[in-house]
């Protein structure tokens, strides 16, 4: 399968950390940025104003870093329109000023580095995708890649050299942090759809629709043979997979959090886990985190659950109101989890249980 990848100019871009990769530091609460109660960082009527009948402004993903808080805004639009504008905004975790650092596209969930954001786009109006760099402190962002007639089916993740992405017609993809540097296409035919691909020491796994996880090695040529590391049999929650300590974890169909050793293949499950129906997953503080809806139907009773690193029950940690596409996403961080509703965006401890928004 022929894919069209054109690299545009890369300016800057240094400093790059493995992304999924989460501090796991104990769980310590830090009431002056999140405590045992919800706290609106974000008011939705501050997201910005569309003209009547444009559509309804949702986020569409969020990231943390440090004490930054970045989230992408889209338009949910129930008439054509010649492309729906969106936009990447920034808000300290402490609250504040929120700031717009980048428009004109319509942008997913971001991936946050030491220097800057990476955030996968499309240009309806140049039936494109691809990937924007965003300085964190703001500035002109730098295309580093564009897939014409093509877009991204993952988030981009990267091992502080390269950002590997993975397109919707099926190929594996790499690009150089260096200027002047050209993308790779390190698995050309797509034979299998991904669910999820992570990085790893110097190797990229890649987890196919089929179950199958195979590895395919990095380091500076960024290439070589892909060779299979384990196969599961269970059904596969989309884009749940994520580094853990480690280890590369996911959400099977049944809510169980399956995790696999990257340096010897072998699978495992943990006992109990999140209910079925995981919107978002995250790992961070010894915790797994998970945006869950127990009927996605009707998207009623989303939750934020909790279950520890070795396994256990899951707790919740808060009860949202119905989806409705106002759950843009789950983002945590050493004390706090960051969540939608319709009402903005709030901030609560990771360590609270059972907390109710109506």
């Amino acid at each position: 399968m022929t894919n069209k990848l054109r690299l545009l100019t890369l300016l800057s871009v240094v400093g790059i950390a493995a992304a999924g990769c989460h501090s796991e530091e104990p769980l310590t609460p830090q009431p002056s940025r999140c405590g045992a109660t919800p706290r609106l960082l974000v008011s939705a009527a501050s997201y910005w104003q569309v003209d009547a009948g444009d559509g309804i402004i949702h986020v569409e993903g969020m990231a943390v870093g440090g004490s930054d808080l970045y989230f992408s805004l889209g338009i949910q639009s129930t008439t054509p329109m010649p492309m729906n504008p969106g936009a990447l905004m920034h808000v300290s975790t402490y609250g504040g000023a929120v700031t717009q650092l980048a428009d004109g596209y319509q942008f997913k969930t971001p991936v946050v580095t030491p220097t800057s954001v990476l955030v996968p786009v499309v240009d309806q109006s140049a039936l494109s995708g691809g990937i924007l760099s965003v300085p964190r402190n703001g500035g002109s962002p730098t295309p580093l890649v564009t897939l014409y007639g093509d877009g991204l089916s993952l988030p981009p993740v990267t091992d502080g050299t390269s950002v590997y992405f993975n397109t919707d017609l099926g190929a594996v993809g790499a690009v150089p942090l260096t200027p002047g540097g050209s993308a790779a296409v390190l698995e050309p035919q797509g034979s299998n759809y991904l669910l999820g691909m992570g990085v790893f020491g110097q190797q990229l796994v890649l987890l196919h629709g089929n179950g199958r996880i195979d590895e395919l090695p990095t380091g500076a040529s960024d290439a070589g043979a892909e060779t299979m590391l384990g196969m599961t049999s269970n059904l596969i929650f989309p884009r749940s997979f994520i580094s853990c300590g480690g280890l590369a974890c996911w959400i099977s169909g049944d809510g169980t959090i399956e995790q696999l050793d990257p340096t010897t293949g072998v699978i495992s499950a943990l006992p109990g886990g999140p209910i079925p129906g995981e919107l978002s997953f995250s790992f961070v503080g010894n915790n797994f985190f998970g945006v869950a809806e127990s009927d996605p139907v009707t998207s009623a009773n989303v939750t934020i659950e909790r279950v520890p690193q070795q396994g256990g029950a899951s707790v919740t940690v808060v009860v949202l109101p119905a989806a409705d596409d106002s759950i843009g996403g789950l983002a945590v961080d050493d004390a706090c989890v960051y969540f939608t509703t319709p009402s903005g965006i709030y901030s609560l401890s990771s360590g609270a249980t059972g907390v109710v928004v109506p």
